[in-house]
Parts: structure tokens; sequence; C-alpha cells
């Protein structure tokens, strides 16, 4: 753990008289979280509740800066990318890993078909779509199945970060892939 990811103190909120800590993510972002009445032990428990999950987010805050009804694809692949880059292990370097290459091309084609959307709205028709568009633009069968397996993680990612309900991600694991 670096000097600027120490763990934050458990403090009393003059103004309620509840317990409080203050998480940081080490580039400015700060995000004050109430924990119930101070000194309790269910403030305390709430407190190493908290800083478990912020520890496991490694030490930042997490990805959820948006409520989910609001998450656009173009946010939601913003946030994935991020992750993927340390996932991956891109090289950072100007020469695109096989990955990072495969990622970028199947991002593309539901950033350019539904950038705007609400994520939360994407469905199996959508993806079925972007799948479409894949076949337009003349991909392998196979290779556009790994496609739509990429596009399926990241909501599966965002399930798991609760970014997005994981209604959504169940929604498109019904999608087939194309024979």
């Amino acid at each position: 753990m670096s000097e600027k990811s120490r763990i934050p103190n458990y403090r009393k909120h003059k103004q309620s008289g509840q317990a409080i800590v203050t998480l940081t993510d080490g580039m400015g972002g700060r995000k004050d979280v109430l924990l119930g009445k101070f000194g309790t032990s269910n403030s305390r428990l709430e407190y190493a509740r908290v800083i478990a999950e912020w520890e496991t987010a490694g030490c930042r805050l997490p990805p959820r800066c948006h409520k989910p009804a609001d998450l656009t694809i173009n946010e939601l692949i913003a946030a994935y990318w991020q992750h993927a880059f340390t996932y991956y292990g891109f090289t950072g370097k100007g020469k695109p890993t096989g990955t990072e290459s495969c990622l970028k091309s199947s991002l593309r084609v539901i950033k350019a078909l539904y950038g705007h959307t609400i994520a939360k709205d994407f469905g199996p028709l959508s993806l079925k779509a972007c799948r479409q568009k894949m076949l337009d633009l003349d991909w392998s069968r196979r290779f556009i199945n790994a496609q739509v397996d990429r596009i399926r993680r990241m909501f599966k990612w965002a399930a798991s970060e609760e970014m997005l309900a994981e209604n959504v991600y169940h929604a498109l694991a019904t999608v087939e892939g194309c024979a």
C-alpha cells in the first residue's frame, strides 16, 4: 500500500453525531461515507465493510460514479477500458497487444451503434444488432463470436462492480453465437 492509500480514519461527524470515513482515490477524488451512530459496534462493522470494499478496489473509489439508471454505453466503455488496461496488461508503449486490438474493435462497434444509449437499456436485440454489424464488416464467424463474448464480458464486469444490475448481463448471456 502506498503512502497515498493509507487506511482512512474512523471518526465522528460533528453535525450528525454519526461515524464517518472519508475515502480517497489518490488523485483528488473524495467520498464521505456515514456509518451509523458513532462508537457503536454496528458503525465499526460498517467501517470494516467499507474499508474492505475500498481496499478490494485497489484503495480507490469504486468506478460507479453514476447511478446505474444514467450510465451510458460510452461511460461504461471508458470505465471498462481503464479496467482492461490494467487487467490484461496492455503495453501502453504504442504497440497494441493482440487482446487490446480485439477489444478495441469490439468496443468500436458497440460505441458506434449504441454509445449514447443508457447501458441498462442495452439488451439481447442490441447485442444481435452489434453481431449483425460485425457480419456486415465481413468478419469471420469465429472472430464475431469472440467479439460478442468480449462485449458480454464488459457487462459482466459492470455487474460485478455494481455499475449495472446483473439482469442486464444475464439477458445478454441468452444470445447465441453465430453458427
